[in-house]
């Protein structure tokens, strides 16, 4: 691909002398020109050009950015994770700052703090909480089961069933019990009386 520098400017959204000054700054190239002098560039042009407004619309340097386009052209891996972690740090101190600032804003609208207090506040960040993660409820119990409808979920009272088991036991000794005869025999009940065998007397 080879654009102009009217077209490079229309793809990446950036004014043709910002384009001049980023290329002033190392950002960009020495574009290839033609016989007439005329600057042509490429894709690459394109997205570089797109990450330096993006770096810049987060607010970085233009000497963090020149870094960071040269750690990815030269293809260096290690020193972009360097640069990561570096980021990350100073992303956890600007979220540290955001919180003091609106503590720190609230103490002045509440005419409880001075100029002095304010700024010592947002330097070593008192008043930024940290966020607390929020505690889940317990899970349900798997093997508690919800009562039919109609019926009641209360637990039932334990001395109701003793007393109930109890006088169940004690009608259960009550009640006889027949006792297994052997094959032939009539059972035995409580009022029967054993048979006695008749002898004719000898004359």
């Amino acid at each position: 691909m080879s654009i102009t520098i009217k077209e490079l400017s229309e793809r990446a959204g950036v004014k043709i002398p910002t384009i001049r000054y980023y290329e002033r700054q190392g950002l960009l190239p020495e574009p290839v020109r033609t016989g007439t002098g005329q600057r042509r560039y490429g894709s690459v042009d394109v997205a570089r050009l797109r990450f330096v407004r993006f770096g810049r619309g987060l607010g970085m340097e233009i000497d963090g950015i020149r870094a960071l386009i040269e750690m990815v052209g030269d293809g260096n891996g290690e020193e972009i994770i360097v640069a990561a972690d570096a980021l990350g740090e100073r992303a956890e101190r600007m979220e540290v700052l955001c919180v003091s600032l609106r503590r720190v804003s609230a103490a002045i609208i509440g005419g409880s703090i001075d100029e002095a207090e304010a700024f010592d506040r947002l330097i070593t960040g008192e008043g930024a909480e940290v966020a607390v993660p929020v505690e889940t409820p317990p899970a349900p119990n798997p093997d508690a089961t919800e009562a039919p409808q109609g019926q009641s979920s209360q637990p039932m009272d334990t001395t109701v069933v003793q007393e109930e088991a109890s006088t169940a036991v004690e009608l259960a000794a009550e009640e006889p019990t027949a006792k297994a005869a052997p094959e032939g025999d009539a059972p035995e009940t409580p009022l029967s009386k054993p048979k006695r065998k008749r002898t004719r007397a000898k004359l």
